[in-house]
């Protein structure tokens, strides 16, 4: 039991850093070659085409129906009806944006 006030670790030893780090990508090759194949996997991904059709579904759909209130009985007016156009602005903005790139 320590007496300064600070909880004490459970298990023993806290200092993670000398935990050994091993490197699941590719363990034999050097450190160099492993960097740039683990920026690969991260950066050079790309979706397939049902991520794509997925998120351009939901961009789509969910601006329309966000822009659907606007044909409500009576209409909003003002700051609502701005924030409603920019919002469904924004949904649809973002279904082209996930199809295109």
């Amino acid at each position: 039991m320590k007496t300064d006030g600070k909880p004490e670790a459970v298990g023993g030893d806290s200092n993670l850093a000398s935990l050994p780090m091993s490197n699941s990508v590719n363990s034999s090759s050097s450190s160099s070659s492993s960097s740039s194949s683990i920026n690969n996997d991260v950066v050079g991904s790309m979706d397939c085409l049902g991520c794509r059709l997925t998120g351009l579904a939901f961009g789509l759909g969910g601006g329309g129906y966000i822009m659907s209130s606007l044909l409500q009985d009576p209409p909003p007016r003002g700051a609502h009806k701005a924030s409603v156009i920019a919002t469904a602005g924004a949904m649809l903005c973002f279904g082209m944006y996930r199809a295109l790139l």
